[in-house]
């Protein structure tokens, strides 16, 4: 079995993608590839996981009618005629997207050539790309059941959403000594993704000194590449050298830092929840206010479960963030039953029932 795989241009898009792939080569032996974009984190990520990988000059698609929206069109026309040779070189059996610009170009490319796709929705409300490509995919699987409500029942399944399989693999003991954590500090996790959140990172550094006060709280701050050098400075103000704050753009290894924590201030994209899902942590979410307010939606299965507590972005202040963590950090009760429900609202088997999908599209194309 041959697959290509996308969803690049985000890690939200990338990571379900390589979760897939990692099912499939355990599972199948199967051979694949992937197409990403070009300048952007793709290639980075990709040659990471010794994924192989062709990159193409895919770029998103701005809101509304402008002169951007007559280059993003161009460039999606360049790019799917990129893609038509790399599919005709590689003959997959089937083409699986996971949402955003490099899967449009990508999954129009497979079906001018009567190739059987397969198109992942990440989020509750299924972005501009999913929505587009929903009436040439052969089979649709999506994270949420609200999501599969706006498609066609008759080729859509709800799997959850792709994990890559180091998040299943690793321990908080493990996780703590890898980062010199005690094993009975209170960590507090703050990530606001790859390239990081303003309003999570200045309510931390405000909160900082208090945090501290609190008994063995350990704060791990991961504060994405755009804020880092000022977080940075202003931490090292605030609080001076302690062991008790760690402060980094990202961490490569992103099992590691979820699964040492007890509690995480954290976005509302799909793909960090589900990660958080799997490890059991209980979220204080912050959805971000943009973006058709998907987040929000995202966040609310988990707050019904009673896995998160949410804040609108406006509310979010250093005083919320320190009154949560005391909270929570005093009733270990509650603590605990928000990371059973994490757990619980998890779908730790979600890369392998797409990959069993693909397998079973890819399977009906030879038999025809």
């Amino acid at each position: 079995m041959r697959a290509i795989l996308m969803g690049g241009g985000t890690a939200g898009h990338l990571f379900p993608s390589v979760a897939v792939a990692q099912r499939l080569v355990a599972d199948t032996g199967a051979e694949v590839l992937f197409i990403g974009a070009e300048g952007r984190l793709d290639s980075k990520i990709l040659t990471e996981h010794h994924l192989p990988h062709r990159l193409i000059p895919a770029r998103p698609f701005p809101y509304g009618l402008s002169l951007k929206s007559l280059a993003a069109l161009w460039a999606l026309w360049q790019s799917a005629r990129r893609c038509l040779p790399i599919l005709r070189e590689f003959k997959p059996d089937v083409v699986f997207g996971a949402g955003g610009y490099v899967s449009v170009a990508g999954i129009l490319a497979a079906s001018q050539l009567h190739i059987p796709t397969v198109c992942h929705a990440s989020d509750a409300h299924p972005d501009r790309a999913n929505r587009l490509l929903a009436r040439w995919a052969t089979r649709i699987t999506t994270h949420y059941e609200v999501a599969a409500a706006q498609f066609p029942p008759e080729k859509t399944t709800v799997t959850g959403q792709p994990v890559r399989r180091e998040f299943l693999q690793t321990t908080t003991e493990a996780s703590r000594a890898q980062l010199g954590i005690a094993p009975e500090a209170f960590v507090l996790l703050v990530s606001g993704g790859s390239q990081g959140a303003r309003t999570l990172n200045y309510a931390t550094v405000e909160a900082l000194p208090r945090l501290l006060e609190l008994p063995d709280v350990h704060v791990l701050h991961l504060t994405g590449s755009l804020d880092y050098e000022d977080i940075a400075r202003k931490a090292s103000e605030a609080v001076g050298d302690t062991p008790r704050y760690q402060c980094l753009a990202f961490h490569e290894e992103p099992w590691v830092p979820i699964a040492a924590a007890d509690l995480a201030l954290t976005r509302g994209g799909a793909s960090s929840l589900a990660e958080m899902s799997v490890l059991g942590l209980p979220m204080l979410i912050v959805p971000y206010p943009y973006a058709a307010a998907h987040q929000k939606l995202n966040a609310a299965p988990l707050v019904d479960r009673g896995a998160a507590l949410v804040v609108d972005n406006a509310d979010l202040t250093a005083q919320w963030l320190l009154d949560r963590v005391s909270e929570l950090q005093a009733d270990r009760v509650k603590l605990l039953a928000m990371r059973e429900a994490a757990r619980l609202a998890s779908q730790p088997d979600a890369a392998e029932r797409i990959a069993a999908i693909l397998e079973e599209v890819a399977k009906a194309r030879a038999e025809t």
